[in-house]
């Protein structure tokens, strides 16, 4: 275990260092950074309450907010580091669990397909995917005390943890309840528990589980708290083409399969993989994985950050295959895997790089404004100096959506304000032109 921990700092340094030198993003630096450095709610009591104004319950995920901003204050560096610190944290998990019960190829397999695929620069470049990382990192540590279940039974103590583990995910983000079922499917799937001898033996844990959505949405319900923007749910065909675009684009493949069959074939071969027990145990974990944690997000819309989870199912399930005994001979097996470990590590720089330039450029404008000093700035400089942002910011024929454009210019005048830590300072844009 002690070489993983190694091994994913150096793989992180390595192939996505840039992550650490991205500012804040734009839900960042306005929901939470504005509001600690400008207006005086840098207390506990506002941010335990914080999520509610945008329709969530999430005091977990706001509270790591406040305490990054109360250590670093307005360094962006650091808070990548605590996001660092939650992934590393997050893989000891995964690893003290795999290697404890898997083979050892499966095991560091899993491990290393994980620690390079794009999943990870996608989380980690932008501050939003942190709420993903903090319930991923409560499911599998309910998952790890599942496993220890299979050794020593499951005593009360450890269903109450199980419980609280449960809590923490929930109140990290909503959609962890989805991940809910994940420790139970380990005790049947891996340990070879009967459906009625998890029932039987686990009441608390799969009560609570129950429960504390229950609570949770009818507490909301209570006070007419809507569940966030997240506009009309995709059903039907919608459904499938959002679960089939979420797999295509997790696995490079979004731009050659049409999304709705893409969709239903996912399903189905992520749901028959999971119920057929002829299939290594890794195989059928890794989909069942992959279907709850990729099932909340196909009925609201996508975003990078949300493939950090499902991609470690995907990587089970290529590590289960590719170490099944009797079925792939050794030279192959050693050989896909050396092909598959240079693809992931090639892809995976790629798609960090690709999806941090255009906030790299951002930061590059803004870096340009704080060494000037000045309060009063001159738009049509920004413009000047970083002619990359004259189409991002409605100042290049190309541009065509005028309230992108516009939200651009409001993010660079409050990053610059951040970075100032001068709520005046002012931006004197030019008129934009748009086609």
């Amino acid at each position: 275990m002690s070489v993983a921990l190694i091994l994913y700092p150096v793989v992180t340094l390595l192939a996505r260092s840039v992550v650490f030198f991205v500012p804040f993003d734009s839900e960042t630096v306005t929901r939470f950074i504005q509001e600690f450095l400008f207006k005086g709610n840098a207390t506990f009591a506002w941010t335990l309450g914080e999520s509610l104004r945008w329709g969530l319950v999430r005091p977990v995920y706001s509270l790591t907010f406040l305490l990054d901003f109360l250590m670093y204050g307005t360094d962006y560096r650091f808070y990548h580091l605590t996001d660092f610190l939650l992934s590393w944290a997050t893989l000891a998990v995964i690893a003290s669990l795999l290697l404890r019960s898997w083979s050892r190829t499966a095991a560091w397999l899993t491990l290393i397909f994980w620690m390079l695929l794009p999943a990870q620069g996608w989380s980690m470049f932008t501050f939003t995917g942190r709420n993903d990382r903090l319930a991923a990192l409560f499911l599998l540590l309910a998952v790890r005390e599942a496993d220890r279940w299979l050794v020593r039974g499951a005593g009360q103590a450890g269903q109450i943890r199980m419980a609280l583990y449960f809590l923490a995910g929930f109140l990290s983000k909503e959609s962890a309840i989805a991940g809910f079922a994940l420790p139970f499917a380990w005790l049947v799937i891996w340990g070879g528990w009967s459906i009625r001898e998890v029932l039987g033996r686990t009441k608390t844990a799969w009560i609570s589980a129950i429960a504390i959505p229950t609570i949770g949405f009818g507490i909301r319900s209570m006070m007419s708290l809507p569940l966030g923007d997240v506009g009309p749910l995709n059903t039907g065909t919608a459904y499938l083409a959002q679960f089939g675009r979420f797999v295509l684009e997790g696995t490079g493949l979004s731009f050659f399969i049409d999304t709705v069959p893409a969709g239903a074939v996912a399903i189905a071969a992520l749901a028959a993989a999971t119920l057929v027990r002829r299939l290594p145990r890794e195989v059928r974990f890794g989909a069942f994985l992959c279907l709850c944690t990729i099932a909340p997000f196909a009925f609201v819309w996508i975003q990078h950050s949300f493939h950090w989870l499902p991609s470690l199912g995907y990587s089970m399930i290529l590590a289960g295959l590719l170490s099944w005994r009797g079925r792939i001979p050794a030279g192959l097996r050693t050989a896909l895997a050396i092909a598959l470990v240079a693809f992931f590590a090639v892809w995976g720089s790629v798609e960090t790089s690709r999806i941090c330039g255009r906030m790299m450029t951002y930061r590059q404008a803004v870096d340009l404004v704080v060494a000037r000093g000045d309060r009063v700035i001159d738009g049509a400089r920004i413009v000047s100096d970083c002619p990359d942002l004259a189409e991002l910011l409605g100042y290049a024929s190309e541009t065509d959506d005028p309230r992108v454009a516009g939200k651009t210019r409001v993010y660079i005048e409050n990053l610059v304000q951040v970075s100032l830590e001068d709520s005046s300072a002012t931006i004197v844009w030019p008129a934009p032109s748009f086609r």
